[in-house]
Protein backbone atom coordinates (compact mmCIF):
# COMPACT_ATOMS: atom_id res chain seq x y z
CA UNK A 1 0.00 0.00 0.00
CA UNK A 2 1.24 3.47 -0.79
CA UNK A 3 -0.01 6.83 0.45
CA UNK A 4 0.57 10.47 -0.27
CA UNK A 5 2.08 12.72 2.41
CA UNK A 6 -1.29 13.68 3.97
CA UNK A 7 -1.89 10.19 5.48
CA UNK A 8 -0.39 8.70 8.62
CA UNK A 9 -0.49 4.94 9.18
CA UNK A 10 -0.03 3.14 12.48
CA UNK A 11 -0.69 -0.62 12.57
CA UNK A 12 -4.25 -0.96 11.20
CA UNK A 13 -5.29 2.72 11.43
CA UNK A 14 -5.13 5.35 8.69
CA UNK A 15 -5.61 9.07 9.48
CA UNK A 16 -5.67 12.19 7.34
CA UNK A 17 -3.08 14.59 8.72
CA UNK A 18 -3.32 17.65 6.48
CA UNK A 19 -5.42 19.66 4.07
CA UNK A 20 -9.19 19.94 3.86
CA UNK A 21 -9.96 18.48 0.44
CA UNK A 22 -10.00 14.99 -1.10
CA UNK A 23 -6.23 15.11 -1.73
CA UNK A 24 -5.38 12.52 0.94
CA UNK A 25 -5.48 8.96 -0.38
CA UNK A 26 -3.83 5.58 -0.18
CA UNK A 27 -4.10 2.61 -2.53
CA UNK A 28 -2.67 -0.84 -3.06
CA UNK A 29 0.32 -1.21 -5.33
CA UNK A 30 -0.93 -4.70 -6.15
CA UNK A 31 -3.88 -5.24 -8.46
CA UNK A 32 -6.45 -7.97 -8.00
CA UNK A 33 -8.48 -9.98 -10.51
CA UNK A 34 -9.68 -13.04 -8.58
CA UNK A 35 -10.19 -11.88 -5.00
CA UNK A 36 -10.05 -8.74 -2.88
CA UNK A 37 -11.39 -8.14 0.63
CA UNK A 38 -11.35 -4.94 2.68
CA UNK A 39 -12.81 -4.37 6.14
CA UNK A 40 -12.70 -1.32 8.42
CA UNK A 41 -14.37 0.58 11.27
CA UNK A 42 -14.83 4.37 11.03
CA UNK A 43 -12.66 6.19 13.54
CA UNK A 44 -13.04 9.82 14.59
CA UNK A 45 -16.04 10.45 12.31
CA UNK A 46 -16.74 14.12 12.94
CA UNK A 47 -18.23 17.12 11.24
CA UNK A 48 -16.56 17.96 7.94
CA UNK A 49 -14.86 14.57 7.67
CA UNK A 50 -15.65 12.26 4.77
CA UNK A 51 -14.30 8.88 3.70
CA UNK A 52 -14.39 6.73 0.62
CA UNK A 53 -13.10 3.16 1.08
CA UNK A 54 -13.30 0.45 -1.55
CA UNK A 55 -12.11 -1.01 -4.84
CA UNK A 56 -11.43 0.92 -7.98
CA UNK A 57 -10.50 0.04 -11.53
CA UNK A 58 -6.74 -0.31 -11.76
CA UNK A 59 -5.04 2.38 -13.77
CA UNK A 60 -1.43 3.22 -14.46
CA UNK A 61 -2.35 6.90 -14.58
CA UNK A 62 -4.78 9.02 -12.62
CA UNK A 63 -4.17 7.28 -9.29
CA UNK A 64 -4.80 10.60 -7.52
CA UNK A 65 -8.32 10.26 -8.93
CA UNK A 66 -8.84 6.79 -7.48
CA UNK A 67 -12.30 6.37 -6.01
CA UNK A 68 -13.81 8.81 -8.45
CA UNK A 69 -16.70 6.58 -9.45
CA UNK A 70 -15.47 3.64 -11.44
CA UNK A 71 -15.53 1.16 -8.59
CA UNK A 72 -17.24 -0.17 -5.48
CA UNK A 73 -17.09 1.68 -2.18
CA UNK A 74 -18.42 2.61 1.22
CA UNK A 75 -18.85 6.38 1.48
CA UNK A 76 -19.07 7.95 4.94
CA UNK A 77 -19.89 11.51 5.90
CA UNK A 78 -20.37 12.96 9.38
CA UNK A 79 -23.78 11.32 9.99
CA UNK A 80 -24.21 8.28 7.74
CA UNK A 81 -22.57 5.69 5.50
CA UNK A 82 -23.83 4.37 2.16
CA UNK A 83 -22.64 1.71 -0.29
CA UNK A 84 -21.97 2.74 -3.89
CA UNK A 85 -21.40 0.83 -7.09
CA UNK A 86 -20.10 3.03 -9.91
CA UNK A 87 -21.83 6.11 -8.43
CA UNK A 88 -25.17 4.38 -7.80
CA UNK A 89 -26.36 3.85 -4.22
CA UNK A 90 -26.77 0.10 -3.64
CA UNK A 91 -26.85 0.06 0.19
CA UNK A 92 -29.14 2.80 1.55
CA UNK A 93 -27.93 5.20 4.23
CA UNK A 94 -27.04 3.63 7.57
CA UNK A 95 -27.44 6.19 10.34
CA UNK A 96 -27.74 4.01 13.49
CA UNK A 97 -24.35 3.05 14.94
CA UNK A 98 -22.84 3.90 11.56
CA UNK A 99 -19.56 4.91 13.21
CA UNK A 100 -19.13 1.69 15.26
CA UNK A 101 -20.10 -0.95 12.67
CA UNK A 102 -17.56 -2.98 10.72
CA UNK A 103 -17.91 -2.42 6.96
CA UNK A 104 -16.52 -4.82 4.36
CA UNK A 105 -16.38 -5.34 0.63
CA UNK A 106 -15.45 -8.61 -1.05
CA UNK A 107 -14.76 -9.35 -4.70
CA UNK A 108 -14.41 -13.04 -5.64
CA UNK A 109 -13.50 -12.58 -9.31
CA UNK A 110 -17.10 -12.20 -10.53
CA UNK A 111 -19.28 -10.78 -7.71
CA UNK A 112 -18.91 -7.86 -5.29
CA UNK A 113 -20.52 -8.15 -1.84
CA UNK A 114 -21.20 -5.36 0.67
CA UNK A 115 -21.21 -6.42 4.36
CA UNK A 116 -22.11 -4.69 7.64
CA UNK A 117 -20.95 -6.54 10.77
CA UNK A 118 -20.32 -9.64 8.59
CA UNK A 119 -23.92 -9.66 7.30
CA UNK A 120 -24.34 -9.45 3.53
CA UNK A 121 -26.30 -6.30 2.59
CA UNK A 122 -26.02 -6.38 -1.19
CA UNK A 123 -24.18 -8.23 -3.94
CA UNK A 124 -23.88 -7.81 -7.69
CA UNK A 125 -22.10 -9.33 -10.62
CA UNK A 126 -19.24 -7.11 -11.70
CA UNK A 127 -19.96 -5.68 -15.12
CA UNK A 128 -16.54 -4.21 -15.85
CA UNK A 129 -13.24 -5.81 -16.65
CA UNK A 130 -9.69 -5.21 -15.54
CA UNK A 131 -7.89 -5.53 -12.27
CA UNK A 132 -9.04 -3.75 -9.11
CA UNK A 133 -7.09 -1.80 -6.49
CA UNK A 134 -7.96 -1.22 -2.85
CA UNK A 135 -8.09 2.47 -1.91
CA UNK A 136 -9.01 4.94 0.83
CA UNK A 137 -9.66 8.66 0.28
CA UNK A 138 -10.20 11.20 3.05
CA UNK A 139 -11.68 14.70 3.18
CA UNK A 140 -11.12 16.77 6.32
CA UNK A 141 -8.14 16.70 8.66
CA UNK A 142 -8.46 14.03 11.34
CA UNK A 143 -10.67 11.71 9.26
CA UNK A 144 -9.61 8.19 10.16
CA UNK A 145 -10.42 4.47 9.87
CA UNK A 146 -9.29 1.69 12.19
CA UNK A 147 -9.14 -2.11 12.24
CA UNK A 148 -8.27 -2.02 8.55
CA UNK A 149 -7.87 -5.43 6.87
CA UNK A 150 -6.94 -5.88 3.22
CA UNK A 151 -6.64 -9.40 1.86
CA UNK A 152 -6.97 -11.39 -1.35
CA UNK A 153 -9.21 -13.96 0.40
CA UNK A 154 -12.51 -13.88 2.24
CA UNK A 155 -12.28 -14.46 6.02
CA UNK A 156 -13.56 -17.85 7.19
CA UNK A 157 -16.37 -16.31 9.29
CA UNK A 158 -17.93 -14.91 6.11
CA UNK A 159 -17.38 -18.13 4.18
CA UNK A 160 -19.19 -20.04 6.93
CA UNK A 161 -22.07 -17.55 6.78
CA UNK A 162 -22.36 -17.99 3.03
CA UNK A 163 -22.28 -21.80 3.25
CA UNK A 164 -24.93 -21.96 5.99
CA UNK A 165 -27.56 -20.03 4.05
CA UNK A 166 -31.01 -21.48 3.47
CA UNK A 167 -32.12 -21.36 -0.14
CA UNK A 168 -35.74 -21.62 -1.27
CA UNK A 169 -36.66 -22.92 -4.70
CA UNK A 170 -39.98 -22.95 -6.51
CA UNK A 171 -40.45 -26.05 -8.63
CA UNK A 172 -43.16 -26.28 -11.24
CA UNK A 173 -43.90 -29.74 -12.61
CA UNK A 174 -45.12 -30.06 -16.19
CA UNK A 175 -46.67 -33.05 -17.88
CA UNK A 176 -45.58 -34.44 -21.24
CA UNK A 177 -47.69 -31.78 -23.02
CA UNK A 178 -45.98 -28.95 -21.14
CA UNK A 179 -48.94 -28.13 -18.83
CA UNK A 180 -48.76 -27.74 -15.07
Amino acid sequence: VTANTSISATQSTLTKTGGGNWGAYTYSLETYTTGLYVSFIPNNAGSGQYYSVGFDISSASGLSDVGGGSGYKWYLNSNQIVGYSTNTIVVPAITTNYNTNTYSLYYNGTTVGYYVNNQLQYSEMRSGTGALRFYVKFFGTGASIKSLVVSSTLPSKLITGLLNRTYTYTVTAKNANGYS
